[in-house]
């Protein structure tokens, strides 16, 4: 058996291997662990919020977060065991046990609705085995072939292999976006909403009137100077990595090479504006990162406000 510590989009799992298996078999496999590690882990998230509605009992509330901490050592990264699927399902049963015995009738939280579904539709994260690739030292496994072509037939193997969602090498993986992206995210906003960030001067009347500058403002600016766009800061950073869900969206590989092409662009925002035009999933990601942050709140019409 060949133990391979799986990494993709951020994460890690360990899963053993026969030397004889195939790529394709591989693959399979790991996508497979892979997308069922998702939704557990979204499951975790949804039972997260049951107990956080305060509306079952204290015993009961303690049980669904028992269960939801023994899920999450179970998907934990770094990994310390082998993530079998068969545990997955089990960890999945006992939390929606646990949220059923809970609430066992009349009307439901949504967030206990969420929890109790049986989430066997496809998720936009999840990997499909048939465009999947898997590899190793920067090369990547040949289709058809064994595993042991490539690292031997000694049954203690351990290696670390890389979960492409294609054919294209893996990128690295970031757990939040780049520093300079989100800066540009939050000038976006602020250019597009001046007038709820204030961020425009306004004249000094008073020194305007002392001085006689007119259309000087205070510091001797004029009227139509602008402040330096605010800097994304550490305590917002804190919250980006802190969001589930943001962290979520930065292990999806497309998002991470879309965010790297944007900073890579010699005129940043512009590449930015292009990417929200074309791209709705990323304007949403886009959306929940500056509302992540503070600097907006969601409408009643799903919209932003500025919270600036």
């Amino acid at each position: 058996m060949v133990l391979l510590h799986v990494k993709h989009g951020g994460s890690s799992f360990l899963m053993a291997a026969a030397c004889s298996s195939t790529t394709e078999a591989v693959v399979l496999r790991a996508c497979g662990t892979w997308n069922a590690r998702l939704r557990l882990d979204k499951l975790c998230d949804a039972a997260d919020k049951v107990v956080g509605t305060g509306k079952c009992e204290e015993r009961a509330a303690a049980e669904i977060a028992a269960a939801v901490v023994r899920a999450r050592q179970l998907i934990g990264d770094p990994p310390v065991a082998e993530l079998a699927a068969s545990a997955m399902e089990a960890a999945a049963l006992e939390i929606r046990g646990c949220v059923a015995l809970a609430f066992p009738k009349g009307a439901k939280p949504v967030s206990v609705k969420a929890a109790l579904q049986d989430d066997s539709a496809p998720d936009k994260l999840d990997l499909d085995a048939a465009a999947a690739s898997l590899w190793l030292g920067g090369r990547a496994f040949a289709a058809g072939a064994a595993l042991s072509a490539r690292v031997g037939t000694n049954e203690k193997t351990k290696i670390v292999a890389k979960l492409s969602a294609d054919a294209s090498a893996p990128a690295a993986a970031n757990a939040a976006p780049a520093a300079s992206v989100e800066n540009a995210l939050l000038r976006k906003y602020i250019s597009e909403h001046p007038e709820a960030t204030g961020s425009k001067r306004r004249r000094d009347e008073g020194g305007a009137a002392a001085g006689g500058g007119a259309g000087k403002g205070k510091g001797g600016q004029g009227e139509d100077e602008h402040d330096p766009p605010p800097r994304v800061t550490e305590e917002q950073f804190t919250a980006l990595r802190n969001s589930k869900e943001i962290c979520r969206y930065m292990r999806d590989e497309r998002l991470q090479t879309l965010i790297r092409k944007i900073e890579g662009a010699g005129d940043r925002q512009r590449a930015l504006d292009t990417a929200l035009r074309r791209d709705k999933e990323f304007e949403e990601v886009v959306f929940q990162i500056l509302v992540t942050i503070g600097a907006a709140k969601r409408t009643a019409d799903n919209g932003l406000e500025s919270t600036l």
